[in-house]
């Protein structure tokens, strides 16, 4: 058993050092693609009901482009000089299924010049990246002939200027920024879109 996981390990840091390269040339479709790959040569792929094999890397690379195309106003204030790791860091937490970057992803003591932590940074980053996949996929309804209109979703404990978000719907043209800009929730905004059922 110990030796599986071993080689298990030692795979998994192959194929993370490997999406170095791929994501600084924004080559993102390939690293979507390398991480199904290495999911569909294990024994116990990560994720229930995902078939590897004929992964679909379309939402993925939206989300990418999201973490990568600008810096989300929840974040002004970063060092310019720091933003490539956390980009990394998120795209990373992205492509991995990771709710929290690794320390070879990012120093634990990372500044960023903000209030945030390295990894509250990069989650800021990746929340980014889900809110244009979340977008992109409203808009594919929309396309197939369906109306949609967005709720933005709050956590119980979430702060006041999100929970004002949340009291009314919006067309897929002015759905407000996220994470949003103004939350002052310590570890930053945990908002999302959804679909309106109303």
């Amino acid at each position: 058993m110990g030796s599986k996981a071993t080689a298990h390990s030692v795979a998994q840091l192959a194929a993370e050092e490997a999406m170095s390269p791929l994501l600084s040339a924004h080559r993102f479709r390939e690293a979507a693609l390398a991480v199904a790959a290495f999911e569909a040569r294990q024994p116990l792929p990560r994720g229930i009901g995902i078939n590897w094999e004929k992964y679909d890397p379309t939402h993925s690379v939206v989300a990418l482009e999201g973490i990568f195309s600008n810096v989300p106003g929840i974040l002004r204030g970063v060092e310019p000089s720091a933003l490539d790791t956390l980009r990394f860091a998120a795209a990373m937490m992205l492509l991995w299924g990771s709710g929290k970057p690794r320390r070879s992803w990012i120093a634990r003591d990372f500044a960023t010049g903000t209030r945030f932590t390295g990894d509250q940074a990069a989650r800021m980053l990746l929340f980014a990246g889900f809110h244009a996949r979340n977008i992109e996929q409203l808009r594919d309804f929309a396309r197939f002939g369906g109306n949609p209109r967005a709720r933005i979703m709050t956590v119980g404990n979430g702060c006041d200027s999100c929970r004002q978000l949340s009291q009314q719907t919006y067309a897929l043209a002015s759905i407000p920024e996220l994470p949003h800009p103004n939350c002052t929730f310590p570890g930053g905004c945990r908002c999302s879109v959804t679909a309106s059922m109303y």
